[in-house]
């Protein structure tokens, strides 16, 4: 009960721990979710859906950002599409076992959502894009990150027309490069 132990942790950057598990990752997250506002978990490699349902069993309500880069064994995001309401980025970068239906549950149910990086996620496609720029809860989304998916640029420029606040790029991002520039580089090829 109460907020003991670390209640007032914010972030936790578990990037490139290729050893944690979902288990250790659940014990984790009982000691510091109440208050964690962004989680990255980059590279780690043996996270799986199992470890995303954990996240989003409402342990992490208050989460705004999720980084599930390169995690391979991760094929089912549609948990946090009602788990983490409050959350505006979500990346999904090189993950290529999420599947396109639990991306779309994630859109249509994140009303916050403004980042989604879908680049390496081989099995997002047109309807991914169709769902975007039809859905109502997409006006919050302003920067979305494509490439090495099934996505064609005709459905990417119909986005782009509906739109015309989204950025999208369709390059691989550096992780070592600092935000700010990553975000002076961001350009949409086509």
């Amino acid at each position: 009960g109460g907020s003991g132990g670390g209640g007032g942790v914010h972030t936790l950057d578990l990037s490139r721990m290729r050893l944690l598990s979902d288990v250790a990752l659940g014990v984790l997250l009982r000691y510091c979710a109440r208050s964690l506002r962004t989680l990255t978990l980059a590279a780690c490699s043996r996270v799986t859906d199992r470890g995303v349902a954990m996240i989003a069993s409402g342990v992490a309500h208050e989460l705004t950002s999720l980084d599930l880069s390169e995690c391979v064994c991760v094929s089912d995001v549609s948990a946090l599409a009602i788990g983490c309401p409050r959350l505006r980025t979500l990346r999904l970068a090189n993950c290529a076992n999420v599947t396109a239906e639990s991306i779309i549950a994630v859109v249509t149910k994140s009303h916050q959502l403004a980042t989604l990086d879908l680049y390496g996620c081989r099995h997002a496609s047109d309807l991914v894009l169709v769902t975007l720029h039809h859905h109502a809860n997409a006006p919050a989304l302003v920067d979305l990150r494509v490439g090495l998916n099934k996505m064609s640029d005709a459905a990417l420029q119909q986005l782009c027309a509906r739109r015309p606040h989204v950025a999208v790029s369709r390059s691989p991002l550096v992780v070592a490069v600092p935000r700010v520039l990553a975000a002076q580089y961001r350009v949409a090829f086509w």
